[in-house]
């Protein structure tokens, strides 16, 4: 029970603390939309769907609040991810193990990280979580487990399209135990699994270019494109990439897990499915361009049940010192969360005022529609956010033929084509949120187009807290909220 409670107050105080994070606006912006109409049909997602579909009645909630109840949802799954391993270790390693692994995947930045910020991390968590819980149980499981275990994972595929690669590791490692332990075990997976992809299907029949376009090509060109054209291509190479997940697995116990793991040659049939599925997670996250730290979310649940056994079974000599870097390791890895704590504590919390703001721009906008870069801090109920720009910089930052064809299917206008917002542009623009220089191509930042398009049609600026601005059109005086 103490570490429950410990576990809610880190999430409690890193959700809080976290600095806002311009990958929130999409999750965020696509659960607000939910009100009006679904994923890739009528407005761009660039993940799979099950997140917003799922967290569609948060969407009821007003601005600067979504992303409150967003980040509360995300740090709830976190903790139940924590219960279900410590579930699913009960009578597979002595109980000080599980719960030194369970404490160990608490203070890892990835996971903190993952649970404490409004993006599709901690959902496929969780249900990733569960499956390995239950594909931990004793051998004797039945068809329904299998099944179970199957949707689990589809599930967490659905919200996030990186975990397929851990749920295809557990795939594998049925398959290949297939001759022993029968064939039905791996049919009845792959039914679950198809069963958890079906809400994947639907909103990919619903309109299949919108889906391809936001699920698959945005992913693989996009990065790529963007990151050359602001004189970071170094970010793409192997070897940076390696370091980059090398730097951030140091925050915490990641790289421990996977030596441990490496070292114990045991070939236990729960240790080698747990192996595969670490190989898929260690896949999934050097697959993404660039390296960042969220890409090693699909690792954690297999990795850290791998943890466990395998402390329990180490001889005394190593015991103490492994623990002793377990617990150093620990320590770093709540090194950002208390760095948050303190800037928090002198600035104060960018969540608190991001509600501050969503309330001031919900009055200024007074109903009309509100384009911005920054749907974060603007989605709600009490605001009509501009579906176009409902992804936030990321389709906004495109060029080319990608750019062209997020206009053919009606998505967000690029930086060079703001001039289609057209003469009676969007009631509100709300910028401050992407100023940062990006030479050579943007050494403005991108917020400079929208607000230069702002200023050419005399829209009046009116200054909210903490550097944002919000346009209003001249049809809309401007007033200071109350």
């Amino acid at each position: 029970m103490v570490i429950f409670v410990s576990a809610a107050l880190l999430l409690g105080i890193s959700l809080l603390t976290r600095p806002i994070n311009h990958d929130e606006g999409q999750y965020v912006g696509a659960i607000a939309l939910m009100r009006q109409g679904v994923p890739y049909r009528d407005f761009a997602y660039l993940q799979t769907p099950l997140q917003p579909l799922l967290l569609a009645p948060l969407s009821f909630l007003p601005a600067g609040w979504l992303l409150v109840g967003a980040r509360i949802a995300n740090a709830l799954f976190g903790w139940i991810s924590l219960a279900l391993l410590l579930f699913g270790l009960r009578g597979r390693t002595p109980p000080w193990a599980a719960i030194v692994a369970v404490i160990a995947l608490a203070c890892t930045d990835v996971f903190l990280f993952g649970c404490s910020v409004a993006r599709n991390d901690a959902l496929p968590m969780m249900l990733l979580s569960a499956a390995v819980a239950l594909l931990l149980q004793p051998r004797t499981l039945g068809k329904r487990s299998y099944l179970t275990a199957g949707l689990l994972l589809g599930l967490a595929a659905s919200a996030k399209i990186s975990f397929a690669l851990p749920a295809a590791g557990a795939g594998v490692f049925l398959l290949v135990q297939g001759r022993e332990a029968g064939w039905r075990p791996i049919l009845s997976f792959t039914a679950g699994a198809m069963a958890g992809l079906l809400p994947t299907a639907v909103m990919a029949l619903l309109a299949p270019e919108q889906f391809y376009f936001s699920v698959f090509r945005y992913s693989l060109e996009a990065p790529q494109q963007w990151w050359a054209s602001v004189g970071h291509a170094e970010l793409l190479t192997p070897s940076r990439k390696l370091r980059d997940l090398l730097k951030y697995s140091s925050s915490g116990s990641i790289l421990p897990g996977i030596l441990l793991g490496a070292l114990d040659r045991r070939r236990l049939p729960q240790l080698l499915l747990l192996d595969c599925m670490i190989v898929g997670g260690l896949v999934t996250a050097y697959l993404p361009d660039p390296a960042f730290r969220q890409y090693l979310v699909p690792l954690l649940p297999s990795l850290f049940a791998r943890l466990a056994i395998t402390l329990g079974h180490l001889q005394p000599k190593f015991r103490w010192t492994t623990l002793f870097c377990l617990g150093a390791l620990s320590i770093a890895g709540l090194s950002t969360t208390a760095a948050d704590m303190r800037r928090s504590g002198r600035r104060g919390s960018e969540l608190v005022r991001a509600v501050t703001i969503g309330s001031a721009v919900a009055e200024l906008s007074r109903g009309g529609s509100v384009a911005t870069l920054a749907p974060e801090l603007v989605a709600g109920s009490n605001v009509q956010l501009d579906r176009r720009f409902v992804t936030g910089p990321f389709l906004f930052r495109t060029e080319g033929a990608l750019a062209r064809e997020a206009l053919r299917l009606d998505y967000s206008p690029n930086w060079q084509s703001v001039q289609l917002l057209g003469n009676v542009g969007p009631s509100a623009i709300v910028l401050g949120t992407e100023v940062e220089a990006r030479p050579p191509m943007h050494p403005h930042g991108l917020d400079w187009y929208l607000e230069r398009w702002a200023r050419g049609r005399n829209y009046s600026e009116h200054k909210l807290a903490g550097g944002i601005s919000v346009f209003l059109a001249p049809h809309i005086p401007v007033e200071s909220p109350q």
